[in-house]
């Protein structure tokens, strides 16, 4: 089993389509046109939010500490690409590098990021 949460979501899913049918009678063959009738809701608690609060907290923390490992240099690349949404020939004109150098840099900067996730 590749993924044992999506096959639990199913097998719900599945049940509850199951007693669905037995309760209303009816046929096999109406069971894909039931699935789309059935309402889908989510009831997020407070708890929800808290969690998903901390969640984000200890993403952003995680993030502040591996951009404190980079260089100010390599800060601003990443800065330039993804908060900016520059492409790499603007990337290169504000650095004052090539084109190929700023893609060096970048997948350089990616690279360390990722052994340095992967070591915390």
């Amino acid at each position: 089993m590749a993924n044992p949460r999506f096959y639990l979501l199913r097998a719900l899913k599945n049940r509850l389509l199951d007693i669905y049918k037995v309760k209303k009678e009816i046929s096999g063959l109406e069971i894909m046109s039931l699935a789309e009738e059935i309402p889908f809701t989510i009831h997020v608690t407070v708890e929800d939010v808290m969690i998903e609060r901390e969640d984000q907290e200890n993403i952003r923390l995680k993030v502040e500490h591996l951009l404190e490992s980079l260089t100010d240099r390599q800060r601003e690349i990443i800065y330039l690409r993804y908060t900016q949404d520059c492409d790499y020939e603007e990337i290169a004109q504000l650095m004052h590098i090539t084109v190929s150098t700023c893609r060096k840099l970048f997948h350089k900067v990616i690279t360390k990021l990722k052994q340095s996730q992967h070591s915390t």
